[in-house]
Parts: structure tokens; C-alpha cells; sequence
């Protein structure tokens, strides 16, 4: 038998910053190990298998050098261009929400206001709110024991989840703001395609 070979792929592109990512190469002459050297940070190759998955964490381009290997040597490296884009969000960051305590509007910070504000998640997510009180544009310390939200997939249709009420209060004053997290666990999360 000779060393493996590696079946030819050019590029692996469109995956996001936190977004998970696997990826299985093939080779001839039955590889026993694989290597890959120069992996996005929080990729890695299952060496037995020669599995790439994780989720990368900072943007950029890669050029990873892949090789099989078997009792007969390695392969000759393939060079695979790996293209990680930056994410349109911060999963170590909470969304600014801000509520209008005189008109009851939600906007998102830096977003239109508006009666609901719309967020995209699926099943498995968490969600974590940094919930500002509002009036006349200042931020307000309210005496809040308990601080509960609704999902739902649209408008009028039934809630999906609903939070227990905790919250944890940041600042004080006109820096004031409540977090709260929600995991979207329940089984109707997994039939919802938009929730608000």
C-alpha cells in the first residue's frame, strides 16, 4: 500500500465568527492519522478521523496545510483555504433593548422604535436583553422586583417562551439597565422561523 491521498478541495468559505463548522476530508489508501497545520483558533482536527469542527473566533482567511497519513507515510499537504467572516453579532455581549415607560415602544439601541422589537434566534440559543427604562430619553432606576418577557414567532400568535422574572440590575441612576437571560430550549422554538 502507498501513502494516502487526499481527495482535492480548493476552498472552504461563508462560515461565521462563532458560527459551527465541521468539515470531513477523504483520502485514499487508508489514512490511520490526520494533521492540519495553521487552523482558525477554536477549530480543531479529530487526528484519528481527520474532522475539522469547532467554531472559529476572530475573522480571516487560512490557509491550512492538511495531511493523511498511514504505516506507509503522509501525503503531500493540501493547502485549504478556509474563509471565516465576521459575525453580525458579539455572543460574550447583551442586546441593548430600550422601553419607553410613557408610550410602551421597544426600539433597539441604535434601532427604529417601534410597538415589538424583532430579534432572530432558533432553538439552542440564549438570549440576553440589557433592558432599559426610558422617559424623555433618559434612562431610569425603577424599583423592579420582578422583570418577565414574552417570545413569540408573530404578533398574534401563541407565546413560545416566557421568562421566570429574574433579571440582574447593572448601574444606578441614569446608568441603570436590567439583564436577562433566556435559553431557547423549548420544544416549540424548534418549529418557530421568526420570533419577537
Amino acid at each position: 500500500m502507498a501513502a494516502p491521498v487526499i481527495d482535492p478541495t480548493t476552498s472552504i468559505l461563508a462560515y461565521r465568527v462563532g458560527e459551527h463548522f465541521v468539515y470531513q476530508p477523504a483520502a485514499t489508501n487508508s489514512p490511520t492519522s490526520w494533521t492540519a497545520e495553521g487552523l482558525p483558533a477554536g477549530l480543531a482536527i479529530t487526528s484519528g478521523t481527520g474532522r475539522i469542527s469547532g467554531a472559529a473566533t476572530e475573522a480571516g482567511v487560512y490557509n491550512v496545510a492538511l495531511r493523511a497519513i498511514n504505516g506507509d507515510g503522509a501525503s503531500a499537504p493540501l493547502f485549504v483555504a478556509i474563509g471565516i467572516e465576521t459575525s453580525a453579532y458579539r455572543p460574550d455581549a447583551f442586546v441593548e433593548v430600550n422601553v419607553d415607560i410613557s408610550t410602551g415602544k421597544v426600539s433597539l439601541v441604535g434601532g427604529e422604535v417601534s410597538e415589538t422589537a424583532v430579534l432572530f434566534g432558533k432553538k439552542g440559543d440564549w438570549l440576553m436583553l440589557s433592558v432599559g427604562f426610558v422617559k424623555g430619553g433618559i434612562l431610569q432606576d425603577l424599583p423592579v422586583s420582578v422583570l418577565t418577557y414574552v417570545i413569540k414567532e408573530y404578533d398574534l400568535e401563541g407565546i413560545l417562551v416566557q421568562s421566570a422574572g429574574d433579571f440582574e440590575k447593572i448601574g444606578s441612576y441614569e446608568a441603570t439597565r436590567y439583564r436577562i437571560v433566556c435559553h431557547l430550549d423549548p420544544v416549540p422554538v424548534g418549529n418557530a422561523d421568526q420570533l419577537r
